[in-house]
């Protein structure tokens, strides 16, 4: 009797810790754990794209969240999202359709879908409407046909792309910006003036009080960019092509387990 008393002694003591350690996990869930899922599975935010290069310091963090966390090359990019990189540091994202974006150094980005009623997708754009805001930095948009990025912003200055394959170059600090456009007809609208850029020539914006001046982009710098962008592009379509065949796997394994 005596055996038994001590046993049920032993399941009482390991019942009372179970609970004491699920309840305190659960009060340090109710506090961490929306912030850890977020980081692993954000909820309200869809996926866009992936990273595919990342070199240094790169981190992300959703727009209504104080949390950066650190992105390597294959992550996922979701909507309502701020991409940074720090010093010496790169990153190349890619989008379904194959468009590429990178960013140097000491820069900060925020992508979204645009809530603008008046900004649709056709039945041949790839996707619902991204806007790219480049906050702070260098940044190279490599756009296929029909991309769904739609809008491009650099603080109050607008950028149309249209429906054609695009490749520009921002560059912008407390100084003033440029916009060098290698491929495309874009039109910039800066202080309620619409500027017509085409391929060669950018827009130079030394600070708000002088007016902006296109110039020339030396064909030293545009073989440049090209050169860049179409080794970005190369990987690109490899991530792409390798999510494509992995999505396809998956499906293929959930038919065969529902038998549908």
């Amino acid at each position: 009797m005596g055996i038994i008393e001590k046993q049920l002694s032993r399941q009482e003591k390991l019942i009372i810790t179970i609970s004491v350690a699920l309840i305190t996990i659960s009060l340090l869930g109710n506090k961490y754990l929306p912030d850890i899922m977020g980081g692993i599975r954000p909820q309200n935010r869809n996926f866009i794209g992936l990273v595919i290069n990342a070199e240094g310091d790169v981190r992300m963090r959703f727009g209504d969240s104080i949390n950066w966390l650190n992105l390597t090359t294959k992550d996922k990019i979701y909507s309502q999202t701020y991409l940074f990189t720090g010093k010496n540091s790169s990153a190349i994202y890619a989008f379904l359709d194959e468009s590429s974006i990178s960013i140097g150094e000491n820069s900060l980005i925020f992508m979204d879908f645009i809530t603008d009623p008046t900004v649709r997708s056709t039945e041949e754009d790839n996707g619902a409407p991204i806007a790219v805001n480049l906050v702070e930095g260098k940044m190279q948009i490599n756009l296929k046909e029909d991309s769904p990025v739609k809008m491009i912003k650099v603080d109050q200055t607008l950028i149309n792309t249209g429906k054609a394959t695009t490749l520009i170059q921002l560059n912008y600090e407390k100084q003033g910006m440029d916009i060098s456009v290698i491929e495309g007809d874009i039109n910039i609208v800066q202080n309620n003036t619409t500027y017509n850029v085409k391929p060669g020539e950018k827009l130079d914006i030394e600070n708000k009080d002088t007016a902006p001046e296109i110039k020339r982009v030396d064909q030293k710098t545009m073989d440049e960019i090209k050169r860049i962008a179409k080794e970005d592009q190369k990987k690109a379509l490899k991530e792409i092509i390798e999510k494509r065949q992995l999505g396809n796997i998956i499906n293929d394994l959930v038919q065969g387990l529902t038998g549908n």
